[in-house]
């Protein structure tokens, strides 16, 4: 009977060792780390370097209980030296212990964090989600008992932050940009000829065939901090390059991933730039949700941004070349001015007669415009001459019948 009782009493007492030690993973996530970027480091949930300024998460984390004071030698395994994404593409990746030695305080838990390095794919390898992996071991110094548990690691790596921009835009002046298959897209109106767009076909990664859900968050302004530039977008704003149609980008969108395991994405817009606005450079933020809707997944957010230049103040009167020019019969004549003042615009023929005034009155800074018709003209050579603010400018244009 005493035999009995003593290795019963043994048994509980093992039970309780074994059960006092537990250890169990917590998976981490890490988002917006940039595609084409540098190689990141990770630990105590610090993101390093920070090079967009919107990387956020945290490594995954085991929680170790054991008796208060228990030593534990601890170190890390990367099951796999990838991490693995959508069409079997994949980032080099790396892991080991903050500290090697864990002490277990009078609460009875430590939180064990590994440190991670993570490379960067190439930058059209982003808008997907990638996965791996890691297994903890903790061995008590003084038993030598093992523990292990596993944490899964997802990261999520955006591509070029930028859908394009738009630059030497007019003052007082509505624009919109018409997304299609070029790196341009369609600008319109082309009011000097000056004025240029790019678009950046953006692109969300995922498996061939698989569908993919797309969800943009839309400026109503464009800032910069000093002043404001309204926009606003239409029902076919967003470009899919794959199928080469246009959706609303206002409206959650599924799209079916192409051959090449992307969906390309290209935004358009439309502003209406003041007459009166300070600064020449303005930013539009976007945000664009991805969700792979027919493999494990997370959603990945993506901060883009939209940008803009306008044309700058001048500090003194510039006068333009004439467009069309030859021409027959109606011209565009452009001016800018760098401050409010008294204007005159006028047309001379060859000989110095005056033909034609089309503008005389006060404006503001900035650029401007006016038509010219030679309408009952002959042809040849005419002059045009701006005076504002105590200067003057002259061209010559010339009318062709």
């Amino acid at each position: 009977m005493r035999f009995s009782y003593v290795i019963a009493l043994a048994l509980c007492f093992s039970f309780v060792t074994t059960h006092s030690q537990t250890l169990i993973g917590v998976d981490g996530r890490i988002d917006a780390l940039l595609a084409g970027g540098p190689t990141y480091q990770v630990y105590n949930g610090q993101i390093v370097p920070s090079w967009s300024g919107y990387e956020s998460g945290r490594e995954p984390e085991f929680h170790l209980t054991a008796p208060p004071g228990t030593e534990y030698h601890v170190w890390f395994e990367a099951l796999s030296p990838f991490l693995v994404g959508s069409c079997n593409r994949s980032v080099e990746w790396g892991c080991g212990p903050l500290t090697p030695i864990v002490h277990i305080s009078d609460s009875g838990i430590a939180r064990i964090r590994p440190y991670l390095q993570l490379r960067s794919p190439d930058w059209d390898q982003g808008g997907d989600s990638y996965f791996a992996d890691l297994k903890c071991y903790a061995v008590n110094a003084s038993s030598n008992d093992t523990l292990t548990a596993t944490g899964r690691l997802v990261v999520s790596y955006v591509s070029y932050p930028s859908l394009g921009g738009l630059s030497r835009l007019m003052r007082n002046q509505e624009y919109s940009l018409i997304p299609d298959s070029t790196d341009r897209g369609y600008l319109v109106p082309m009011v000097t000829h000056r004025e240029q767009a790019v678009q950046l076909g953006h692109r969300v990664s995922a498996n061939a065939g698989e569908r993919v859900r797309v969800e943009f968050s839309l400026p109503t302004n464009l800032i910069n901090g000093l002043d404001s530039i309204p926009c606003w977008f239409t029902a076919t704003s967003l470009y899919h390059q794959e199928s080469g149609k246009y959706f609303n980008p206002s409206l959650p969108e599924t799209l079916l991933v192409g051959e090449n395991c992307s969906v390309t994405l290209k935004l358009g817009i439309s502003l209406n730039v003041p007459e009166v606005v300070i600064g020449d450079v303005f930013l539009g933020k976007i945000t664009l949700t991805s969700t792979q809707l027919d493999s494990p997944s997370v959603p990945i957010v993506e901060y883009l941004s939209y940008g803009v230049r306008l044309d700058p103040v001048p500090t003194k009167i510039r006068l333009f070349q004439n467009y069309p020019n030859p021409f027959n019969p109606v011209t565009r004549i452009e001016y800018q001015i760098g401050q409010v003042t008294a204007v005159r615009l006028r047309v001379f023929d060859i000989l110095g007669e005056q033909v034609a005034e089309l503008v005389n009155e006060t404006r503001q800074a900035g650029t401007h415009q006016a038509i010219f018709s030679g309408d009952g003209l002959a042809s040849g050579v005419y002059l045009y001459q701006l005076e504002a603010n105590g200067q003057t400018e002259q061209k010559k244009m010339l009318l062709i019948r």
